[in-house]
Formats: structure tokens, C-alpha cells, sequence
């Protein structure tokens, strides 16, 4: 796997790990009238999810307009540090032109019986077209647990 896709699959699960104790944690960043395609929706198959399984996670938006080429620059943060950023190519899970209306985007993804623990971390997920418009823009900050039983949770 090269950097990219190794990088893409830790914001996945970063991704996954965020929504997973509780339900969905996550919100818009901006403002949501500024955005194309605004986050709606974040939803995972199983909830939660099992180490060492597969996870389909949903996300779903509804755009303005559509959508012919973007860019998702994701940022991971561990607590204020900026541990990495890496774009990925959004019509690679969306097929573009990505007309306007309602957009689910699946992706599935084995997760890994490792988690790290005890710290906090934010991933910030921008995607913006070829003009430079900003079509999604999300945020999804959790802590990272072990509980009694060894089992990772979410605070």
C-alpha cells in the first residue's frame, strides 16, 4: 500500500473510531450555506464497530449543484499537533460529474484489532472542487479509551 492509500485508510479509521461509541460525532465546519454539498448524515455498519472486521461507513449530503472534479484535503491532529494531511481524489468514490441532489458516499474498510489510546484526535476533512469551492467541509475530534474489560471506547 503506498503513502496515500495508507494514509486515507488511517483517516478512515480515525473516521470510524470517531463514530463509534455513541453514535455518530461529527459536525460541519464553515458555515453550511457556503458549502456545495454540506454533511448531512454519518452513519457505520456495524455500529459499533468490531476490530478485526469490516466496517461500512456512510456519508451522506445533499449538493446545490454538480459536482465535475474535487480534491478532499484530510488533516489528522493528535491533540494541537498536525500529524498529517494527504488529498484524495472525491469522484475516485463518487462517480463525476456528481449531479446535484442527495450523495452517499460507502466506503468499507477492515479495521485492525490495534487502536491507539488515551489521546485525543481531530480530523479535518475539506473537499473542494476545481474552482475552489468548498463542496464539504467536516470535523470529527474524539478521545480514545480502554475501559475495564480491554474493550476501546470513546469519550
Amino acid at each position: 500500500i503506498d503513502q496515500i492509500n495508507m494514509a486515507a485508510l488511517r483517516a478512515l479509521l480515525l473516521l470510524t473510531f470517531a463514530t463509534a461509541a455513541y453514535g455518530v460525532n461529527w459536525s460541519v465546519c464553515g458555515t453550511k450555506e457556503d458549502q456545495i454539498c454540506p454533511t448531512t448524515a454519518v452513519s457505520l455498519k456495524p455500529d459499533p464497530p468490531v476490530h478485526g472486521h469490516q466496517v461500512s461507513v456512510s456519508v451522506e449530503c445533499t449538493a446545490s449543484k454538480e459536482t465535475a472534479k474535487a480534491v478532499n484535503t484530510i488533516e489528522v491532529f493528535l491533540g494541537p499537533f498536525r500529524l498529517e494531511t494527504f488529498k484524495d481524489d472525491y469522484c475516485h468514490e463518487i462517480k463525476c460529474p456528481a449531479p446535484a441532489g442527495k450523495r452517499d458516499l460507502i466506503i468499507k474498510k477492515e479495521l485492525p484489532k490495534e487502536a491507539p489510546v488515551g489521546t485525543q484526535v481531530t480530523l479535518h476533512s475539506e473537499i473542494k472542487d476545481e474552482k475552489d469551492e468548498v463542496i464539504s467541509c467536516t470535523v470529527i475530534t474524539l478521545e480514545i479509551k480502554m475501559d475495564k474489560y480491554g474493550n476501546v471506547t470513546l469519550a
